[in-house]
């Protein structure tokens, strides 16, 4: 119940009625109680709750709460986005079918450790999409608890394809880069570190100073 103060302001009642009988007559008991702090503090959890929500539905990242055996509990809408999984086909499955093999036993092995409080900072693990392929992820784990107790984990998976698609790049620069200056004849090219100590020491400079590279 709701009411309107001399001032103006609304302020929230919760009131119960009994009936009572005495003496063949018929009294009606009335408790009034103002809850309006109660009902505020009630409004204010919800618009924190709609928050959360709102922003795990939107986050870019792959959100998931799993059980402490590893069956997914919920996820967000990301999921759906990168993998092609549909909530109604994970919720409540175990992460295990869709966890690269190669990268399963290592999985399961944070899995024990986490359940021991030895929390994963960040690691790496490939998903299986829909599709049949692989994502690679960076995941944040964090411990959830209720009442004090471990119930669940939560996890972060941040799609890192473009990083690796970036580091095989550098890599096969660098390896061409290498085999280039490895067979110039015309010109010794050496590299030095900052003590001075020949890193890189081509065909050229073995022809020009008759050292090999291993010398």
């Amino acid at each position: 119940l709701t009411l309107e103060r001399k001032d103006g302001t609304r302020i929230s009642l919760e009131y119960s009625v009994k009936s009572i009988h005495s003496n063949a007559k018929s009294l009606l008991f009335s408790i009034v109680r103002d809850i309006t702090e109660r009902k505020k503090a009630e409004e204010r959890l919800r618009s924190q709750e709609e928050l959360y929500r709102t922003l795990v539905e939107t986050a870019p990242d792959m959100i998931t709460m799993a059980s402490l055996t590893g069956r997914l509990l919920a996820i967000n809408s990301a999921w759906e986005r990168i993998t092609g999984w549909s909530r109604e086909e994970l919720i409540g499955k175990s992460f295990e079918p869709i966890v690269h093999p190669d990268d399963l036993p290592a999985a399961k092995q944070r899995l024990v450790a986490f359940l021991k409080g030895n929390i994963p900072q960040r690691y790496e693990v490939r998903i299986r999409t829909k599709a049949g392929g692989y994502v690679p992820f960076e995941t944040i784990a964090r411990p959830l608890y209720t009442n004090g107790e471990l119930s669940g984990m939560l996890l972060i998976n941040r799609d890192i394809t473009d990083r690796k698609q970036a580091e095989a790049t550098l890599r096969d620069t660098e390896e061409l880069n290498h085999l280039m200056i490895e067979h110039v004849l015309d010109y010794a090219i050496i590299r030095l570190d900052p003590q001075g100590i020949i890193q890189t020491w081509n065909r050229g400079a073995e022809r020009m100073q008759q050292y090999a590279a291993e010398e």
